[in-house]
């Protein structure tokens, strides 16, 4: 593509137009073939443009004014009422309380799109100083009213054939999604970024492209943001919501500046995500096809803190898992297509979602898997597997199978270092009541969250092991109690099994890393869920000890060489084929905590203790600031608590829990109570 320096590509197939004003799924759909899957390089802005609009013309609604245009007015839907016409659709408060319109834009030099419909004001940018516009409600919407079809009862006179037909969503227009490409381009990207003060010529595109120049697309996109909004609010995903509001999340940015480099010609910047955040690579690919450079153009997290420019993953981040120790997905174009598709956020509240959303989401995904697109996005795998979890679609792969490509893809492309396909497998077994499945997969994901070192911004995957420790292993161990699953789990060693593995990967997670994790919390959720297993039964799991390679992870994909089965071997989890269940334990404290799984008499108070003491990393911290031959409270302990190996048959229990409880040396008026199993 040689790049016009007056008029960039905005729709490549002729066909394209015919297909405006947008109001049906179809519409939609026939577009997205022409448009994004047919085309090598599909135009990402004009998606994000086109997909937002339609996204924020469906949830952004204040629905006490009772105007639900979500749902059609089809047999077996919810009745709309007639004046729910386009004019009153756009001029609806938001629910934050500001009020705009459906499609308005503005150019800078005060030439407007969509003719006398089109009203917009400037103001102010509280975080630049820069003129934008910021659209209004118009006065005269009586042409937007006549255009739009009433939603009970067809068209106005005079409309079209096409205006006729009933819409899925409110009418988007052509001008209207070619104004707001064209200001992008002329008014952002044209009007701030000169490329020729980089080395670079105009209309020529390039595959090197300098650190100096992505920092400067990134720079002002940032600076055009307002900056008076939260960076968790949903549905401002999009370049729709930022031509029209001034506002983007953290994917957001990373979109826009990705979009932009495409329309400035510099085709070798493309999409980075790690599961939780992303950014950007360029300067061409090594020999594993990875990005020689990467850099951060967006920020992480609840906080703004500003990491555009920043080289990505250097120092204590390098080996965290918010940058999956250098296996992120790094995206084509139609990559970037499908992260587009599936950040659309059909959530209208907490309970209420859009029932066109959900639709065409959905469809747009099944094209992308049809050509192949998602093979590498396990994200995208898992968006699909959750929609046809609530929808299945007759003669497609099912919900467990798009769950289970997930695990491949990540397995195949990423050295298996991505977590969430694993606790996306367990949580859709925990909702169908296969517990033990569940916790097979949860084993999975603690043995690769154990590779990584914790950061500060590793809070979301921390939330994650959090809630499965103290919350979902609570329900699993309830729910083992009473009903038709009773004793289905604790009387299964298996299942044990896993539950080692799960405490044994959060265990090794923490002395990787340079803060605790264990805390009492986590603590009395596992020493209750231990005490549901009986002594017959904990004594048939046999254990081990093992270490963990740094190395697994570190060497590339499958494809690219890596040993698949020195990450099995490390993962210790395929072992459980083979009865009795066997466990490779890398952490120090549940090397130390072993013997007493074997007791007859169950001691979670020393369970608690040692869970609860400090990790490695801080006794290695310790040793160094008093000097050789010194022992931390966590080596002093432990030692006192240490149990005699234990075989497979009963020991003297009475002796072994004496020496235990001797060894606090706690006076009779300060015993520590039992935390009794229950």
């Amino acid at each position: 593509m040689s790049l016009n320096k007056e008029s960039p590509r905005f729709l490549s197939n002729p066909e394209s137009k015919s297909l405006f004003p947008l109001q049906t799924i179809f519409d939609l759909e026939k577009l997205f073939e022409l448009e994004f899957l047919s085309s090598n390089d599909p135009n990402l802005a004009v998606l994000s443009i086109i997909l937002g609009a339609v996204e924020n013309s469906l949830v952004q609604l204040d629905y006490s004014a009772a105007i639900p245009v979500l749902v059609n007015n089809k047999k077996g839907s919810k009745s709309v009422p007639a004046t729910a016409t386009r004019k009153s659709v756009g001029a609806v408060k938001r629910r934050k309380g500001r009020s705009r319109p459906v499609h308005q834009v503005e150019y800078k030099d005060g030439k407007s799109s969509g003719g006398s419909n089109i009203n917009a004001k400037s103001e102010t940018s509280g975080s630049g100083g820069t003129d934008k516009t910021s659209p209004d409600c118009s006065e005269e919407d009586g042409k937007e009213e006549s255009n739009s079809p009433s939603v009970e009862g067809g068209g106005e006179d005079g409309m079209s054939d096409k205006e006729n037909v009933k819409g899925d969503f409110p009418p988007l227009e052509l001008d209207i999604v070619e104004a707001l490409f064209f200001k992008f381009y002329q008014d952002v990207l044209k009007t701030y970024v000169d490329i020729t003060q980089f080395g670079m010529e105009e209309g020529i595109e390039v595959d090197n492209t300098p650190k100096e120049l992505v920092k400067r697309v990134s720079d002002v996109v940032w600076s055009l943001l307002s900056g008076n909004y939260k960076a968790d609010t949903p549905h401002i995903q999009s370049l729709y919501m930022y031509l029209t509001d001034k506002k983007l999340d953290s994917f957001g940015v990373s979109l826009a500046v990705t979009a932009g480099c495409q329309l400035l010609g510099l085709k070798d910047v493309h999409l980075m995500m790690s599961e939780d955040h992303s950014w950007v690579g360029f300067g061409g690919t090594d020999e594993k096809n990875r990005p020689k450079q990467m850099s951060e153009v967006t920020w992480h997290g609840k906080g703004v803190e500003d990491k555009r420019g920043k080289e990505v993953g250097l120092g204590e981040e390098e080996d965290s898992w918010l940058y999956q120790k250098g296996h992120a997905v790094y995206c084509s174009r139609h990559m970037e297509v499908a992260a587009i598709v599936t950040s659309i956020n059909s959530a209208i509240s907490t309970s209420l979602n859009s029932i066109e959303l959900v639709k065409i989401q959905q469809i747009l995904l099944w094209k992308l898997y049809e050509n192949g697109h998602l093979k590498k996005y396990p994200m995208g795998l898992m968006a699909l597997a959750d929609l046809e979890e609530v929808n299945p679609t007759s003669g497609k792969p099912t919900c467990p199978t798009l769950y289970q490509d997930a695990v491949l893809s990540g397995r195949t492309y990423y050295g298996d270092m991505h977590i969430y396909p694993y606790t996306s497998n367990a949580a859709y077994f925990f909702r169908h009541n296969d517990f033990k499945t569940s916790l097979k997969y949860w084993a999975h994901a603690a043995r690769i969250v154990q590779k990584f070192r914790r950061s500060k911004n590793d809070e979301e995957i921390y939330r994650e092991f959090f809630e499965i420790s103290t919350d979902a292993l609570v329900t699993v161990m309830k729910s083992c109690s009473t009903g038709f699953q009773a004793n289905s789990i604790v009387r299964d060693p298996m299942c044990f099994a896993h539950l080692l593995r799960i405490f044994d990967g959060i265990c090794s997670w923490e002395e990787r890393s340079k803060s605790s994790i264990v805390h009492i919390t986590w603590a009395k959720a596992w020493v209750q869920a231990i005490g549901r297993f009986d002594y017959t039964i904990r004594r048939l799991v046999s254990t081990s000890d093992g270490t963990l390679l740094e190395t697994v992870g570190k060497s590339g994909s499958k494809e690219n060489g890596t040993a698949e089965d020195e990450i099995e071997k490390d993962s210790g989890i395929d072992e459980e084929d083979e009865p009795p269940p066997r466990v490779t334990l890398f952490s120090q404290k549940m090397r130390q905590m072993k013997g007493f799984f074997k007791l007859e008499k169950y001691n979670p108070s020393a369970i608690t203790l040692l869970l609860t003491a400090q990790t490695a990393v801080e006794d290695a911290v310790e040793k160094e600031s008093n000097g050789p031959g010194f022992r931390s409270r966590r080596e002093r302990l432990s030692q006192s608590l240490e149990i005699p190996k234990v075989d497979n048959h009963i020991t003297n229990n009475s002796e072994a829990n004496r020496s235990a409880r001797s060894a606090h040396d706690d006076p009779p008026s300060r015993k520590r109570s039992k935390i009794s199993p229950s």
